[in-house]
């Protein structure tokens, strides 16, 4: 079944996000290289392909000539190997990270960054990082400090930017968030990079969360993730433009403008057309038996009201599919939920791990 879906939406950055990985350096600036597979027009839901056998001693960049990239030095407690050292009385593993950036279309926000370490024993499961920013700003670095720590796991990192509401409104997000999928999904950027093509998780925080909750449920969504993360996410604009009325705060009245400028119409009064658009852009009424496992993490005092994750939960439960809505206590938005939650940190990366199956 082929279903509509809706981009991220609203408000806050991932700076500040913490994983289990202490950085031995500065984070290093990569480098964009040449455009591969660069079509503007996704495939909405491309045929899974068979995992690739990896190549781990490949040193030629297939999207951009020689493997020039940048080498972040890590330390980190979840990796194994002999070069280890003591830090504070603690045994952490010295680990390589390469990050280079990469475009997978014509447009300036285009592009994605890759972060991943030495050469697996096999494939190794992959994360699509999707920043915040109202639909209206934001950019894929917020994500270097996390996605260094992710791929200090063993993960094969992708943060990703995309087109603004402010360049092209709805679904030119969607779309290039769809061909991001479709480049990581090529066979020769997954045997590069080692990517498990049955272990694709997509998580994003605000806008991203949005963004992450409507690839969760577009078409044959278990064709193409395997899983979704969603920090904050707004995933009823409608609801989002309603609560936004004047007197409601900064933070709600941007929403309610960016709900706007995303849709390109006005909810109110109503009109077919909007309506038509404003569930376009809403995951719950795209919900299918077909689509995947789903950690949704919202604070009850978050600017987007709570109740937003709630009907996206409900409606995934009534389909038989896994869920979980964790609901934090105070007003945190977005990847401050982790930072001012240690355990709520560990709990995203136990969830990963488990859908998985990554010890």
């Amino acid at each position: 079944m082929r279903k509509v879906l809706v981009f991220g939406a609203a408000l806050a950055t991932t700076a500040g996000l913490a994983v289990t990985a202490l950085p031995a350096s500065a984070g290093v600036t990569s480098t964009p290289t040449s455009s591969a597979g660069s079509s503007t027009s996704p495939s909405p839901s491309p045929s899974p392909t068979s995992t690739p056998t990896p190549s781990p001693g490949q040193t030629v960049d297939p999207a951009g000539g020689s493997d020039d990239v940048s080498v972040v030095p890590y330390l980190s407690a979840a990796v194994t190997d002999q070069n280890t050292q003591v830090v504070q009385g603690v045994v952490r593993t010295a680990y390589r990270l390469k990050q280079k950036g990469y475009s997978y279309g014509r447009d300036k926000n285009q592009t994605l960054n890759a972060f991943w370490g030495p050469s697996a024993h096999g494939p190794r499961p992959a994360i699509l990082l999707l920043h915040g920013g109202y639909w209206l700003e934001g950019s894929k670095s917020t994500w270097t400090s996390y996605a260094q720590g992710l791929a200090s796991r063993g993960y094969a990192v992708f943060a990703a930017d995309y087109r603004l509401s402010t360049q092209k409104p709805w679904p030119a997000q969607r779309d290039d968030v769809l061909s991001v999928l479709a480049w990581i999904r090529q066979q020769v950027h997954a045997s590069y990079f080692q990517v498990d093509l049955k272990n694709i998780i997509v998580y994003g925080t605000s806008a991203g969360g949005q963004l992450a909750t409507t690839v969760g449920t577009y078409g044959s969504a278990d064709k193409i993730v395997k899983g979704v993360v969603a920090l904050s996410p707004v995933d009823s604009p409608a609801m989002a433009y309603a609560d936004g009325g004047p007197g409601t705060g900064a933070a709600k009245q941007k929403l309610r403008t960016a709900v706007v400028k995303l849709v390109g119409c006005t909810p109110v009064p109503v009109t077919i057309k909007c309506v038509a658009r404003l569930r376009d852009v809403t995951p719950a009424y795209q919900v299918t038996k077909d689509d995947v496992p789903m950690l949704i993490v919202h604070s009850d005092g978050d600017f987007v009201p709570y109740a937003e994750s709630v009907s996206l939960r409900d409606a995934l439960k009534n389909a038989g599919l896994p869920v979980v809505l964790r609901k934090e206590p105070g007003s945190a938005h977005g990847g401050s939920m982790l930072s001012n939650d240690p355990v709520l940190d560990r709990l995203v990366l136990a969830w990963i791990a488990a859908l998985v199956k990554k010890a």
